[in-house]
C-alpha cells in the first residue's frame, strides 16, 4: 500500500514539474516571440500607412494642383508644388 502512495505522490510531483516547465517556456520563448511578431506586423502596418497617406497626398497634388489638409481648430494646411 506504501509503494502505491509513493508511486502516485511521484507522478503527481512529476506532473507538477513538466507543468512549471511548460509555463517557463511559455513566459521566456514563446511569449516574447509571438510579442516580437505582433510588433513587427504593428510598424509594417504603420510604415504602410504612412506610405499610402503621402502618395495620396502627392497624387492629389499632382491631379488638382494642391490639396488642403485639415489640422483641426480652423487651421488648413494647403500644399501645393514650388514655382521654380
Amino acid at each position: 500500500m506504501r509503494k502505491d502512495k509513493t508511486g502516485v505522490l511521484v507522478g503527481i510531483l512529476m506532473l507538477v514539474i513538466v507543468v512549471l516547465i511548460v509555463v517557463i517556456l511559455y513566459a521566456l520563448v514563446v511569449k516574447p516571440a509571438i510579442n516580437g511578431y505582433i510588433v513587427e506586423k504593428q510598424n509594417d502596418a504603420y510604415s504602410r500607412g504612412i506610405q499610402d497617406a503621402v502618395t495620396i497626398i502627392l497624387n492629389d497634388i499632382q491631379q488638382k494642383g494642391s490639396t488642403q489638409i485639415d489640422l483641426g481648430n480652423g487651421q488648413m494646411l494647403i500644399l501645393r508644388p514650388s514655382q521654380q
